[in-house]
């Protein structure tokens, strides 16, 4: 009897195993590209005194190479031009939704996980 009950556990312990192990991999690889994406938005700001609109369109291109929706997701960037040395913050905002969750497509249960990067960097450019 206690060898049922063990591996009627042990079966139990796979399926959630084998169920929520792709949903983990990709929330975290979701976190991975939303820092990817905050490093190279801090760099390109620095680089080019603030966010223009060259850096936005750098960004929304990397956006699309990670598949990051604009709607889903958020750059919070400085409103003003970055002078040297200033410091300044970049966000990046989004979340990843579990589908292991929705139960037969129904909506019960479903799950928004926010996902945040925040980092700050240096202005490079000097204005006079």
């Amino acid at each position: 009897m206690s060898e049922g009950v063990s591996v009627a556990i042990f079966v139990i312990f796979l399926w959630a195993l084998a169920m929520f192990s792709p949903e983990f991999a990709a929330h975290a690889t979701r976190a991975v590209q939303a820092n990817e994406l905050k490093e190279y938005a801090i760099q390109q700001t620095a680089k080019y005194g603030g966010y223009t609109s060259e850096v936005q369109a750098k960004i929304e291109k990397r956006m699309k190479e990670f598949n990051m929706s604009p709607t889903d997701w958020e750059v919070i960037h400085p409103a003003n031009a970055v002078n040297m040395d200033q410091t300044f913050e970049i966000e990046v905002r989004g979340k990843y939704e579990y589908r292991v969750f929705n139960l037969l497509g129904t909506g019960v249960g479903h799950k928004d996980v926010p996902v945040k990067a925040v980092g700050s960097g240096l202005g490079q450019v000097l204005y006079r």
